[in-house]
């Protein structure tokens, strides 16, 4: 057998050089060929050696005054060894000892070479500093290799299914790494639901949800084997979605149902008054309550058929419909405006304010719950499905009222839309930089080869940050070729790194 296969390795303490040694040299001191420092050589790849480069020491201390001769006290530190000797407690006659470096015979203690001492002090703490070097370089591997293994798993799954070859390959990188194969799954689990979630969010992030979003998504997880379920807030947002799909899709084809019921809103008038009743609204205005019932829209007109009473409002008169999220707002060329509150916010009742603003607009409306409450201090739960409002206000007599003519001071977006494309080029950079609130402008591209309806979302400098979807721009392009003029501003990020807008009259 070779020398060479009976050696040992030694990692220098200092430098990290690789020493050969044979077994008869173990603890010997030598000169490293690299550093050129003094090291005692150990087998150290497998285990910590700082023990073996520690030495103990015992020394002389007179007894009593010096009158009783003296005594060997003990055992003390290679460490604290030095400094005794470094503030001349210990002086050069006394007698020392230690199992290490002289063999337990006792020595005056200025024959003891000091510069050995302090290089085994010095290369037990190289040693023990370049075990934590190596515990943080295998530290800072491991998180590497996690995260490499996170990123493949990511890629893997983004077309929304994992073949068997791409399983084997991130097995074996794991194998490899030293991860554990229900690490594996557990990741593997853990990032497909949260791909999933980000897909459904991604979704119905823009207000619409079709069937073939639904059919993608379905796919989706049956693709990584996941279960598809929804919790109570993701079922209302996307059956406001759906919702606001549908009404676009009979928009299109002329097919909105003109004939609109709920049972179960109050409906108040807005007036000013001469002195405080009612719900305040600001600006001296008030809303004043007309009476609760079902609310209906036919024909001409719109009822409220009440227990005690009913009241009729022309349908020509109504010029705008804007939806909050605690209610509906009518403003009213003649005569007071109106704001109808469902005593009970549901879905149903959501589903009917958006089908009154498609009506009064003729325009598709968005299926997000607006952030916006018409009544200021209003609380409400945004998504809930059964939350109750109780009206407790006075209504003002009759004598108090006075001409109304009254709009909210503050402005609700037209539309919310998800900018799409943001990892095309380098728009990153761009989008980046935007915050919450900024303007951004939208750009028709009529000329588009890839869409002919192409809208995009582009900054201030005219450089693009993305596009409208496709399902979106097909409807809204058309009204923007009209002459509509919208603000847009930055209304909130995605996970992705998106934005969406909020577009403004």
């Amino acid at each position: 057998m070779s020398s060479n296969q009976t050696a040992k390795i030694f990692i220098c303490s200092y430098c990290e050089q690789s020493i050969k040694f044979q077994s008869e040299q173990e603890g010997k001191r030598v000169q490293c060929p690299k550093c050129k420092k003094p090291v005692w050589v150990f087998e150290n790849r497998f285990e910590p050696i700082s023990p073996k480069l520690n030495s103990t020491w015992m020394y002389e201390r007179p007894k009593l005054l010096g009158l009783l001769g003296s005594r060997m006290v003990g055992p003390i530190t290679d460490t604290e060894f030095l400094e005794l000797m470094q503030t001349g407690e210990l002086d050069r006659d006394s007698f020392v000892k230690s199992p290490e470096l002289t063999r337990n015979q006792e020595i005056e203690a200025g024959r003891v070479n000091l510069s050995v001492v302090r290089d085994m002090c010095n290369q037990r703490a190289a040693e023990e500093q370049r075990l934590r070097n190596l515990h943080t370089r295998a530290t800072q591997r491991d998180a590497k290799n996690r995260e490499t293994l996170v990123q493949g798993i990511k890629k893997a799954i983004s077309d929304g299914n994992l073949s068997l070859n791409e399983r084997t390959q991130l097995h074996a990188f794991a194998n490899k790494a030293g991860i554990t194969v229900d690490e594996v799954d557990e990741i593997l689990k853990r990032e497909s639901s949260a791909l999933l979630r980000e897909l459904i969010e991604e979704a119905i992030a823009d207000g619409f949800f079709d069937d073939q979003e639904s059919e993608s998504i379905s796919k989706f997880a049956i693709g990584l084997g996941l279960t598809l379920a929804f919790t109570k807030d993701q079922q209302f947002r996307l059956s406001l979605a759906r919702s606001a799909w549908n009404l676009l899709q009979q928009l299109r084809s002329g097919s909105l149902q003109q004939s609109l019921v709920f049972d179960g809103a109050e409906l108040f008038e807005i007036v000013s008054l001469k002195r405080p009743s009612g719900i305040a609204l600001g600006d001296d205005h008030y809303l004043k309550s007309i009476g609760t019932g079902t609310i209906k829209r036919i024909e001409k007109n719109l009822l409220l058929d009440g227990r005690l009473i009913a009241k009729k409002y022309a349908l020509s008169s109504i010029v705008t419909v804007r939806w909050y999220s605690d209610g509906l707002f009518l403003k009213r060329s003649s005569g007071k405006s109106l704001f109808i509150c469902p005593v009970k916010t549901s879905l149903a009742w959501h589903q009917f304010a958006m089908a009154m603003e498609v009506l009064s607009t003729g325009e598709p409306v968005v299926g997000v719950l607006p952030d916006e409450t018409f009544i200021p201090g209003y609380d409400i739960e945004f998504g809930e499905f059964d939350g109750e409002r109780t009206s407790t206000a006075t209504p003002p007599a009759d004598d108090d009222l006075t001409s109304d003519d009254w709009t909210p001071a503050f402005r609700v977006p037209r539309f919310t839309f998800r900018v799409v494309g943001e990892a095309h080029e380098n728009r990153h950079l761009d989008l980046n930089r935007l915050r919450i609130g900024d303007n951004v402008y939208l750009n028709r591209e009529p000329k588009n080869p890839y869409d002919p309806n192409a809208v995009a979302v582009v900054n201030l400098e005219k450089r693009t940050l993305g596009h409208l979807k496709r399902e979106v721009s097909v409807w809204f392009a058309p009204i923007l070729d009209k002459g509509r003029q919208f603000q847009c501003e930055v209304k909130q990020r995605t996970s992705s790194g998106g934005i969406i807008i909020a577009v403004f009259d």
